[in-house]
């Protein structure tokens, strides 16, 4: 399974995969409040807790490791597959299912 400590999942920590797009914009997300001077405030008098360093650094190395060979970024996990493994998809609702390509979504966060 891929490196997850520092990922932001979709929707709660319980879900528990962490999300190339989602961290990306919780990381951005975080940076930005850092700048913020009611959240620095809060921080130097005690009454907002400062988020480590160690957990920024985490949050980047779940986004570089999620990164493909082709440069972009897949959702949860890299491209470890090849296209010829579409042909085993079961299902007929859903196409180019069976790995995860590189998406623009992600490439912007």
């Amino acid at each position: 399974r891929h490196v997850s400590e520092g990922g932001w999942p979709f929707s709660t920590s319980a879900h528990g995969w962490p999300i190339s797009d989602c961290t990306g914009e919780g990381l951005k997300g975080v940076l930005v409040l850092l700048q913020s001077k009611t959240i620095l405030g809060g921080v130097r008098d005690g009454s907002l807790p400062n988020i480590e360093q160690k957990r920024l650094h985490d949050a980047v190395n779940v986004i570089v490791t999620l990164q493909n060979e082709d440069g972009g970024w897949a959702t949860y996990e890299n491209n470890r597959g090849f296209g010829w493994y579409e042909q085993l998809n079961p299902s007929e609702v859903f196409g180019d299912i069976m790995i995860d390509y590189s998406y623009v979504e992600c490439s912007m966060a």
